[in-house]
């Protein structure tokens, strides 16, 4: 089933739905997942997969693959902002209402998606909030579809015949300055914390001694919208506003505004990064999850502007995040950079093979897997062909591959990448029936530990699982798996978390025994 909701931009739509969600969860026991269309100008499947985790392979269309996750689950997906691309909306939306008969669909869109659902005009809701709450209201509609709605007193053409006036009445009484912030602000995708304000919007009529309080004129005068994410302070503008101030920049304005933005959020990935090697690396991994939207802007800007340096330096970046947690949609932008004019000559493109042979091999497509093997270079290309190698079961390719990455990274002052070419090591001779893995692994263990990063710290329990198991101590080899599967909960590292527990079932099944969970 999908219900869409419809009304004009900015008329309040997605703060309908956010407002109900909360009410919905205990429902939905399977998920309740929240897709944002706004910032994407294709690959609603591709959004879609990655916003539930869901990893391409080559063997079967994502389409599918979406099906089989979704096969016997109770959950909701929130398709936000589907007005530009109401076709392929409105494919995805089917998709997800047929692939069982417990999934429910939610779509916010300025136009019906013609799918076979629930179109609302949000003005015949807001009629009910008098007497009902926004939760109770999407519950009824999700339970009795239009019978719940009485008829409207009147058109909702006429009540909102023109959404911009109404921001431009407000836009006239601002100040210069608060004018000038509000158009620089309409670059943001999504939600954006002060910081990402600054180094944006400041220059010129925004003083940088001024941000503070400019920007909290234009809170209190109802024209950005101020929350708490996670501990953090956040804003964004209405969709209308967004909008209204986007058609004030100029041409150039607006470019070069865009650019501030990518280069912006390419530093908050390299600070992410670094914090993902230590004990902040939750705070690190909540930096990429929160500006998703942002990313995922810039990355459409400078692919379309063919910015192929600032292109990589926002891929590169996301390699350790990658490492541990499985993002299809992140693979391609790897994958889309590398292939631009020049790319091969910028110091991120060994990064970005890696990752972009990580999707190709994590979708089953192993012959272009082996391409960007050859492609890459350093550490990053041995690391790399490890995997593959280990995958393929060339267990003596595997260890000299991880020899040679660990020298490479060594040689190169990354330490901690020497450790991951370790982990794979360990495998490697655990996998080969090598009684020394197990004292590998043990010592392995030590380093990473001082590290202190969890997901690396869940992937050495991992090695030493699965070294001990090989060693016949299925026991021990379990403790370590679920430690490993507790590393990577903690941290949303959703690929380490399926291999640990895709292993503890197997010795579970090996030894006459079935996990509950």
């Amino acid at each position: 089933m999908t219900l869409t909701v419809v009304g004009p931009g900015g008329v309040g739509k997605t703060r309908l739905v956010t407002h109900a969600l909360p009410a919905l969860q205990e429902d939905f026991p399977d998920g309740v997942w929240w897709c944002d269309l706004s910032v994407i100008s294709t690959g609603v499947v591709q959004a879609v997969a990655s916003v539930l985790g869901v990893a391409e392979r080559s063997d079967v269309p994502l389409e599918g693959r979406l099906r089989e996750f979704l096969t016997g689950r109770r959950s909701l997906v929130v398709l936000d902002n589907c007005e530009h691309l109401a076709a392929e909306a409105a494919r995805v939306a089917e998709l997800l209402a047929t692939s069982g008969t417990r999934i429910r669909t939610v779509a916010t869109s300025r136009e019906t998606l013609g799918v076979d659902g629930l179109p609302l005009a949000i003005e015949l809701a807001a009629a009910r909030t008098r007497s009902l709450s926004v939760e109770e209201i999407l519950q009824q509609l999700m339970s009795e579809g239009s019978a719940f709605l009485s008829n409207p007193r009147r058109a909702a053409t006429e009540r909102h015949q023109d959404m911009w006036s109404v921001v431009d009445w407000s836009y006239r009484l601002l100040s210069g300055g608060e004018r000038t912030l509000l158009d620089r602000l309409s670059v943001f995708a999504g939600s954006f914390d002060r910081v990402a304000a600054g180094a944006v919007c400041v220059g010129g009529e925004v003083r940088p001694g001024r941000l503070d309080a400019v920007l909290g004129g234009l809170v209190d005068k109802s024209l950005v919208v101020v929350g708490r994410e996670d501990g953090v302070t956040r804003y964004r503008l209405l969709e209308a506003v967004r909008e209204y101030g986007d058609h004030r920049l100029a041409p150039q304005e607006r470019r070069h505004g865009r650019e501030r933005h990518a280069r912006h959020y390419i530093e908050v990935l390299r600070r992410a990064d670094r914090l993902l090697w230590g004990p902040e690396e939750p705070q690190g991994r909540r930096l990429i999850d929160g500006d998703l939207a942002e990313l995922r802007a810039a990355h459409g800007f400078l692919r379309d502007h063919g910015d192929v340096e600032n292109l990589l330096s926002l891929s590169g970046p996301l390699i350790t995040f990658l490492t541990h947690r499985s993002r299809s949609e992140m693979y391609r932008w790897a994958e889309t950079a590398i292939t631009m004019h020049g790319a091969a000559e910028h110091p991120d493109f060994a990064a970005c093979c890696t990752q972009a042979g990580a999707g190709a091999w994590q979708r089953g497509d192993r012959a272009r897997a082996a391409e960007l093997v050859a492609l890459g270079r350093g550490g990053h290309r041995h690391r790399l062909a490890s995997q593959l190698a280990l995958f393929e079961g060339e267990l003596e390719e595997c260890a000299r591959h991880c020899r040679m990455a660990r020298e490479t990274f060594l040689a190169e002052g990354q330490p901690g990448w020497a450790d991951t070419a370790m982990i794979i090591s360990v495998l490697a001779h655990a996998y080969h029936g090598d009684p020394a893995a197990e004292t590998m692994a043990r010592q392995l263990g030590q380093r990473v530990r001082a590290w202190g990063a969890p997901s690396i710290v869940g992937w050495s329990e991992f090695a030493l699982g699965e070294a001990l198991q090989q060693a016949g101590a299925p026991a021990e080899a379990l403790a370590c798996f679920d430690r490993a599967v507790a590393a990577a909960a903690s941290v949303g590292a959703n690929l380490l978390e399926g291999v640990a527990r895709v292993a503890a079932l197997a010795v579970h099944v090996r030894h006459g025994r079935r996990r509950t969970r």
